[in-house]
């Protein structure tokens, strides 16, 4: 005969009760960190949207943008904005589930920064070889020129003295983008089609990356 165990049910003791702090992100103040209710990020205010519709009263506490700068999360995330609508909820006066996301967060960061160094440790560079199988040599890049903001010897550099040669400016950046196309054909090899889209993207990326030496001739 099959015995039948019967499983007591052992009755949980209650929750011990605790006194949590809740406030509207409307009220979070500058420099104050607090925990949002998931207890997994640490936020800090940066600005307040003010609401200037139609809305009073609750709806327009609703509509006031938050943004908050995410100082820690137990995913590792830091320094992203979170946009939170005026009343939701913030824990504040919790000093110690703070520094508990923040050694979450920051046991994530060092395991991802060890994974990181181990990857890289294993890729082996590709190296190139002459015709007998000797590496070639990398050749090495001449100094940052002041002029132009690129290695002397550079494509950057190269195209840099054109652009400038011919006062960069949204008037002259059909004559610098034909130039920098008939080097690239001429000195580089480049299919035309090739050349003509890689010669305006050079334009654009010096144009924007350093303006201070590209866009001061109109200013």
């Amino acid at each position: 005969m099959k015995k039948i165990i019967i499983k007591k049910k052992v009755l949980q003791e209650p929750v011990q009760s605790i006194s949590i702090k809740l406030i509207p992100a409307l009220e979070m103040e500058e420099g104050v960190e607090y925990a949002g209710t998931g207890c997994n990020t640490v936020l800090m205010l940066k600005k307040k949207i003010p609401y200037e519709g139609e809305h009073t009263g609750l709806l327009a506490a609703r509509s006031t943008g938050i943004e908050c700068t995410i100082v820690a999360s137990t995913l590792g995330n830091e320094g992203e904005v979170a946009s939170l609508w005026g009343t939701t909820g913030v824990l504040t006066e919790c000093p110690e589930l703070i520094d508990l996301i923040k050694k979450q967060h920051n046991g994530v960061v060092k395991l991802v920064q060890i994974g990181n160094k181990q990857k890289f440790a294993n890729i082996k560079r590709p190296v190139k070889l002459d015709a007998e199988g000797k590496v070639i040599a990398k050749k090495a890049r001449g100094d940052i020129s002041a002029t132009t903001g690129y290695g002397v010897g550079t494509q950057g550099h190269r195209f840099g003295e054109i652009m400038l040669a011919n006062k960069c400016s949204p008037s002259t950046r059909k004559i610098c983008v034909a130039l920098i196309r008939e080097v690239l054909i001429k000195d580089y090899a480049f299919e035309e089609k090739k050349a003509q889209a890689l010669s305006q993207s050079w334009y654009s990326t010096l144009y924007t990356r350093k303006p201070h030496i590209y866009a001061k001739e109109w200013k």
